[in-house]
């Protein structure tokens, strides 16, 4: 049997006239929104314009703000190794401006241990204490800049806003100088005559940091006023009477 012929499917071409009134919609909307669509099209422009324009900006500023911390850099290290008043100066007037170009925590640090070293101890503290409220996650200048802080304000007399300071490192969750922020913690209850005080500060500090080097002179110290305390009492029970204080 002969096999039976398929129907060939003749596919819908659109006639020019079809076409010319496709056309004819599409200019009519252009033409009745032809402001709206002249403002979108200005807009991406801006946009596309602006977008390359901010990548130049940054790039240029990364730059430059890397040129700035390398010549401030160099003039600090140069500073700091021969411990000169002009080079410091110096080395104060580009870290300044690196900060004032973009401000980082590693170099207000840098500038607060200039000032320091000039004497500025009022505008170190003031450089600190800007540090710590901006940079307050930073885990590595932090910590440095908390110590340095409450030294600062010990070398003032400022007890208790050294203690303040101190006390905030030792609450941080930073990794490093809690247990030099207790130590100074119990030195100053002790300067100011709290000895019970202090001497709780400094049984925490034996129990929390075993191993820190300010433990064991703390430990060395409780060791030896144990042994005193010892001689005395053999003294009183030999004697039958209390040593002299």
């Amino acid at each position: 049997m002969p096999k039976p012929i398929k129907k060939r499917i003749v596919k819908k071409t659109r006639t020019e006239e079809e076409v010319k009134n496709i056309y004819e919609h599409l200019k009519s909307i252009y033409v009745d929104n032809a402001k709206n669509v002249q403002i979108i099209i200005l807009v991406l422009i801006v946009l596309v314009f602006s977008a390359i324009g901010l990548w130049f900006y940054l790039n240029k500023a990364s730059a430059r703000t890397a040129e700035l911390q390398y010549k401030a850099y160099k003039a600090y290290e140069a500073a700091r190794s021969g411990n000169d008043r002009d080079l410091l100066k110096e080395a104060l007037i580009k870290l300044k401006n690196v900060n004032k170009h973009k401000e980082s925590s590693l170099y207000l640090y840098y500038e607060a241990d200039v000032l320091q070293t000039l004497g500025n101890t009022d505008d170190a503290i003031k450089v600190l204490n800007s540090l710590v409220d901006k940079f307050s996650s930073d885990i590595y200048i932090l910590p440095l800049s908390y110590s340095k802080l409450g030294m600062l304000y010990i070398g003032k007399g400022n007890y208790e806003k050294a203690l303040k300071v101190f006390r905030a490192l030792e609450d941080s969750s930073l990794p490093v100088y809690r247990d030099f922020a207790i130590y100074e913690e119990a030195w100053i209850f002790k300067k100011l005559g709290k000895d019970e005080e202090a001497m709780k500060y400094k049984v925490k500090l034996v129990t929390l940091f075993p191993g820190s080097p300010y433990a064991r002179e703390v430990q060395a110290e409780l060791k030896a006023l144990q042994e005193r305390e010892a001689k005395k009492q053999k003294a009183t029970n030999s004697s039958g009477k209390k040593p002299r204080k």
